[in-house]
């Protein structure tokens, strides 16, 4: 099985009621056949108990380096670089891109359609394995490290209490897991927890899955907490294939409502009534291309594969005047606004780029509306020393390696094409022909 295909390492945290985890440190600590490395981990229990309740909904932004290697002897290629907002807010892990208006995406899989992804590091795994009743625990022995004394604990978590799911595509199962954690031995802060899946079943196609989770005292607003600052998932298959992501949290702070988040569905319009109040839907609704007209557009955002990051911004303004039925529609100068969502390094008689954009928005103030149209091509490039793949048996080829990435292509919104280059850059000032496909044709125009 190749790692091409998506696969997601995940959480599921049920909250359970401890009781009163202080009354059980002192009750254990008046019995005298408890041993001192139990009543240890009673305080450490206790203490990540109070960290978790007294901790405020946060974010951070996660920057996730994402490698991979053919085989254990063979060093490992990078693939990409994510970048991403994620919130822990009641008790939920929430994604989005950075500066979105809305923490609106639990699955990653929204986000990342390809690749490695896993969530769980943010938050939910601590909070299983410190707080959950199913977990079973054994002292490993004291560790010095940098300059502090640490405290071991193994710990194992059977199928029937865990909440740790994996998917590979659409297969997916939840696993039993074990693992290590250690903790300071003076203020029993947690420092690293690890966290290994087994009884893995052999329909996903994989022989391991590990992560190694590192934590800090970061500052938030006024007040200090105890947060995930790094980690890292490696995914192995059975043919030896591994996927390796380097998870970095920072940029943290505390989430005041500067975004909306909605678990539940919004409510069902009263009858008769079938207007959409959510502000991204009036946004929608005021600015509508026609269909079949002609956009081209300028890149104003350089893209650099040693510096650009899944999940960037890029905006782009449109060249000249757009007309329909002899009025202008779109002025010179408008702003159309989206994203990067991939831009992978594959080697295929050398060294490929597959680049894919999503174009979301298009605003003529006060307007805003959705960018519905289909890219048509991409002139030369100008300042740029790589090639961009036109061939149709070239294309063909690279499709083979990246399903996944061919079905965006002549999707309205999405740019997906190839360029055969030691390096990517694409400059400031590269031009794309659009040609406007609304979904709904009979309804466009400025409401």
């Amino acid at each position: 099985m190749s790692l091409r295909a998506w696969i997601a390492v995940c959480v599921l945290w049920v909250g359970v009621d401890l009781g009163n985890p202080q009354a059980w440190a002192e009750s254990s600590a008046s019995s005298k056949e408890l041993a001192p490395e139990v009543l240890l981990l009673a305080r450490a229990k206790y203490h990540m108990a109070q960290i978790f309740a007294h901790q405020p909904d946060y974010v951070c932004v996660e920057t996730v380096v994402r490698s991979r290697r053919q085989a254990p002897a063979r060093r490992y290629q990078h693939m990409d670089t994510v970048r991403l907002e994620v919130a822990l807010v009641g008790g939920k892990e929430m994604f989005s891109w950075p500066g979105s208006r809305q923490f609106e995406v639990s699955d990653l899989r929204e986000l990342l359609p390809t690749g490695t992804v896993s969530h769980g590091e943010f938050a939910l795994h601590a909070r299983a394995v410190f707080l959950s009743p199913y977990v079973q625990y054994r002292y490993a022995g004291e560790e010095p490290r940098d300059g502090r004394l640490l405290v071991r604990y193994d710990y194992w978590v059977p199928l029937m209490g865990s909440g740790y799911r994996v998917r590979v595509g659409e297969a997916e199962a939840t696993v039993a897991y074990y693992g290590s954690f250690w903790v300071d031995r003076s203020s029993l802060d947690l420092v690293r927890l690890d966290v290994i899946a087994t009884e893995i079943p052999p329909h996903l196609g994989l022989l391991a899955v590990r992560n190694s989770i590192e934590y800090r005292r970061m500052k938030i607003g006024t007040g200090e907490f105890l947060l995930p600052s790094r980690a890292v998932v490696w995914v192995e298959d059975f043919v030896g294939n591994e996927s390796r992501n380097e998870i970095e949290f920072h940029d943290c702070r505390q989430y005041v409502g500067e975004s909306v988040i909605s678990f539940e569905p919004p409510p069902e319009p009263a009858e008769g009534h079938t207007t959409d109040q959510r502000p991204e839907a009036r946004a929608e609704r005021t600015l509508r291309l026609p269909p079949g007209v002609s956009v081209e557009l300028r890149l104003e955002t350089e893209l650099d594969s040693e510096r650009a990051a899944i999940g960037d911004l890029i905006q782009a303004t449109v060249v000249s005047p757009v007309r329909y039925k002899g009025a202008v529609i779109l002025p010179k100068g408008a702003v159309v606004e989206g994203r990067l969502i991939q831009i992978h390094k594959l080697r295929w008689r050398g060294n490929y780029f597959a680049v894919l954009l999503q174009l979301e928005s298009i605003e003529v103030p006060p307007y805003r509306g959705p960018f519905e149209a289909v890219l048509e091509y991409i002139p030369a490039f100008v300042g740029f020393g790589g090639r961009l793949v036109t061939d149709p048996g070239e294309i063909r080829w690279l499709d083979l390696q990246m399903p996944e990435f061919a079905s965006y292509r002549n999707r309205p919104g999405f740019a997906a094409f190839y360029v055969k280059s030691e390096r990517l850059r694409l400059p400031v000032g590269t031009r794309m022909i659009w040609r406007s496909q609304p979904k709904d044709s009979l309804q466009w125009g400025v409401q």
